[in-house]
């Protein structure tokens, strides 16, 4: 039995950190080609005609997410002064 554990940390071990740092090396290469892509999109898309349908469209979606968190925080004020009364 004893055997086996040497064999398994002389060979098994050290291959298992290996791929963890493989693993690691490539998901920050991999980040960085992502977010280099999102960032061309972004500056395609800002420097082209759609701009302002975009930037448009943008605004309308913030709008009605403030919209909804206000009333959503309206809706809780009001549950919390019911519940204290």
């Amino acid at each position: 039995m004893e055997w086996c554990l040497r064999f398994t940390q002389r060979h098994y071990i050290p291959q298992l950190k290996k791929e963890n740092t493989m693993n690691n090396s490539s998901k920050a290469v991999v980040s960085f080609i992502v977010g280099a892509a999102v960032g061309v999109a972004v500056g395609y898309f800002l420097n082209s005609d759609k701009k302002d349908e975009l930037v448009d469209k943008l605004k309308y979606q913030a709008d009605k997410l403030k919209d909804k968190l206000k009333k959503r925080k309206a809706e809780y004020e009001n549950a919390i002064e019911n519940e204290l009364a």
